[in-house]
């Protein structure tokens, strides 16, 4: 079965990933985001293309049949990705970016149709928290709870080091981190082995630090 490449940004809540992310779909037209699948009702004020809407059953269904590669469920809503979005992505001879969670990175390592490079975003905890507080929509209480969950999250990165290629600190300038994610990508396909050692040592340190 054929491998496809894959670049996931993950990080914690607040540290800037999907930033990151739109600043590498707009400057460069080999990568491209990938279509959620999602239970949730359409937004009036949302993309209608960003989404492949579909019912309960139908979603269970892609489950079942192993064409969801990984999913979770979010405000009693069910989202995923579908195999058949990265097959689409490099039939149009387009590079699959992703945003994911731990749980993401973790399902489409084991994929057997995915080859993922999986980048770690990180800052330190005044940057992550300011920049939660400014988030537009942001409540005290959906702070505090972004908090609790960045927490859990870091406690489990030393358990899943092994499905994280780099971990670049999101601490520069937007484009400064763009770059080196890119450039990390480059070293990827190009054969460069990541080195496991430091990886899991700055695992250790974060969790440590939670």
């Amino acid at each position: 079965m054929e491998k496809y490449d894959v670049l996931i940004v993950a990080g914690p809540s607040g540290v800037g990933k999907t930033a990151v992310a739109k600043a590498i779909i707009e400057s460069d037209p080999r990568f491209t985001f990938l279509r959620s699948a999602t239970t949730r009702p359409i937004r009036s004020d949302g993309n209608k293309d960003e989404y492949l809407y579909c019912t309960e059953d139908e979603f269970r269904g892609l489950i079942e049949r192993g064409e969801m590669l990984e999913h979770m469920v979010y405000d009693g809503c069910m989202y995923g990705t579908p195999k058949s979005e990265v097959e689409r992505a490099h039939g149009e001879g387009k590079i699959p970016l992703l945003v994911l969670d731990l749980n993401g990175v973790d399902s489409l390592f084991n994929s057997p149709v995915c080859h993922t490079c999986a980048v770690f975003l990180y800052a330190d905890g005044d940057t992550v928290n300011t920049r939660l507080s400014t988030r537009e929509g942001s409540t005290p209480e959906r702070v505090a709870s972004r908090k609790v969950r960045n927490r859990e999250d870091y406690l489990r990165l030393p358990s899943l080091a092994y499905a994280i290629y780099a971990m670049i600190p999101n601490d520069k300038t937007l484009n400064d981190c763009r770059d080196r994610v890119v450039e990390t990508f480059r070293s990827f396909v190009s054969g460069v082995v990541s080195d496991k050692d430091g990886v899991k040592a700055l695992c250790d340190k974060l969790a440590s630090e939670a």
